[in-house]
């Protein structure tokens, strides 16, 4: 959801047991029917996403105990991830 010229910027960062991933644009953010999709988890017709890229991350995070967070304004939008950390090998 970031038309040209692009600016995405991403930090990762390690706390404890958990990694917090932070993922931010210079678009026009995600639109609300896009993240009603997320929040209701699942699609109706009056209620659907464009594509699998969201719902696929939310998806990931959510079963992987994680938390995922949209922060959406005519600004851009961030998408904070918190993961629990792989089991190191």
């Amino acid at each position: 959801y970031n038309d040209p010229p692009r600016r995405v910027n991403v930090t990762a960062e390690r706390e404890g047991p958990w990694v917090h991933l932070v993922v931010g644009d210079n678009g026009e953010g995600i639109p609300q029917a896009e993240l009603d999709a997320l929040t209701h988890r699942g699609e109706t017709d009056l209620v659907h996403g464009s594509g699998a890229g969201l719902w696929l991350t939310y998806t990931v995070v959510e079963e992987s105990d994680g938390e995922i967070t949209f922060d959406t304004t005519g600004d851009g939008t961030t998408v904070r991830m918190r993961l629990p950390v792989a089991d190191e090998v």
